[in-house]
């Protein structure tokens, strides 16, 4: 089967920003899925492994895993990444070129903020006193009496006043995931870390708590640089879209758009950065891997697709007719 892709290079780096970090991705369907600060993220290569002989992959799932429904969300999401990059996911482990592990934590930390005190300077303003008051008396051997009247006034002048803020908790979740892709033809048994070609670990600080929500970005930011296969080939038709699974719930996973090509057939149908394709010609693509995605999408030049994409919470339906790969839109 060809490989195919709808853009190349498929710039994951372009997402760098998905969690919000960075640029406009507030404005989105996944605008909700933000970091505090951005993540750290580190990436390590066996320099002497040629990347350009693997083709295939497949995924391992570890018997002992703690939540194993976690684990197999998260290696479906990981999956749909490296078919982006070119590789073709295979189910025969004995077969295939590269094996991807991955494990997860999202740990949450609390900590509790005392409360305080300031003193704030305030200012008590110019304040003027009316005051009257009568009098009587003997003058001068006649009785006599009276009112008399004044005012006071007293300066400005500049005093302290103290407010206390009260104590709070706050806390964090800091998901992390750490990758790992073997070879399975390297492995001996005296020294079993010798099948590892690629690690990468991501650990980042949200008040998101799905780790499928963080762990997805994360992941996305660990193969921002891993090596595209080299047997990656273009269909014939193409629409000029970026495009990866990603879940914007935690839940349901759904082809979204990462990037658009200028002047490209998505460019010109208003496909635009984070859109999600619910269906294309009325056939859900909910929890489809991106290879059978790439398939209802098509390949022939002049084929038109209607694609229903959600926007912000606005669906809608807009034809999309592909064009000759690499080629403007008609």
């Amino acid at each position: 089967m060809t490989r195919r892709v709808l853009l190349v290079p498929l710039v994951l780096g372009v997402i760098m920003s998905v969690a919000g970090c960075k640029g406009d991705s507030k404005a989105s369907n996944y605008g909700h899925i933000r970091f505090e600060i951005e993540p750290m993220v580190q990436a390590r290569a066996d320099n002497e492994v040629d990347f350009s002989s693997y083709k295939t992959f497949t995924v391992w799932r570890n018997p002992q895993s703690p939540d194993p429904i976690l684990e197999k969300q998260m290696l479906f999401l990981a999956r749909n990444m490296l078919e982006a990059l070119g590789y073709s996911f295979t189910e025969d482990a004995a077969g295939a070129d590269l094996l991807l592990a991955l494990s997860l934590a999202n740990e949450y930390h609390a900590t509790q903020v005392p409360p305080s005190t300031v003193a704030l300077p305030k200012y008590m303003p110019p304040q003027t006193h009316y005051g009257t008051g009568t009098w009587s008396g003997n003058v001068g051997g006649s009785y006599t009496w009276g009112s008399t009247s004044g005012t006071v006034t007293t300066p400005g002048y500049w005093t302290t006043q103290s407010f206390t803020r009260p104590g709070y908790t706050t806390g964090a979740f800091y998901p992390a995931v750490n990758m790992l892709l073997a070879d399975p033809r390297r492995y001996r048994a005296d020294i079993p870390q010798d099948m590892l070609v690629w690690t990468g670990i991501a650990v980042g600080t949200s008040k998101v708590s799905d780790v499928r929500m963080t762990g997805q970005m994360l992941m996305m930011r660990l193969l921002k640089d891993f090596p595209r296969s080299s047997s990656a080939a273009h269909s014939p038709g193409w629409i000029g879209a970026a495009i990866t699974i990603l879940t914007p719930d935690g839940n349901t996973l759904w082809p979204t758009v990462l990037d658009v090509a200028k002047g490209s057939p998505a460019d010109k149908a208003g496909l635009r950065m984070w859109d999600i394709i619910w269906a294309v010609d009325d056939r859900s693509t909910a929890n489809l891997p991106l290879s059978q995605f790439l398939e209802l999408l098509g390949d022939s030049p002049g084929d038109a697709k209607k694609l229903t994409i959600t926007r912000l919470k606005e669906t809608s339906d807009i034809e999309v007719s592909l064009s000759a790969y690499g080629q403007p839109a008609r």
